[in-house]
């Protein structure tokens, strides 16, 4: 997933767009093999990953704002398929 989203945010595609989406899609599916969040859970995970310094470090180490698109693409998620 990671690396799907890197591709993603290094080419400047728009959280809202196909591409962006079938990623968050995968994503999604992932989540729920363990846990299956409704659009408000799913959307707080994205913020999860940008409000936690540790998830944060970790996108921050691909580039400064991949958090926040990771954050934007899920809640984008949400909102058009949730």
């Amino acid at each position: 997933m990671y690396q799907a989203y890197a591709e993603l945010f290094d080419a400047g595609v728009a959280v809202d767009a196909p591409q962006a989406l079938d990623v968050t899609d995968r994503h999604h599916r992932w989540v729920c093999r363990s846990w299956t969040p409704n659009r408000d859970s799913y959307t707080g995970l994205g913020q999860l990953y940008v409000d936690s310094p540790e998830f944060k470090a970790q996108f921050d180490a691909h580039a400064e704002g991949f958090g926040e698109y990771v954050r934007d693409a899920i809640a984008a998620y949400a909102q058009v398929r949730l």
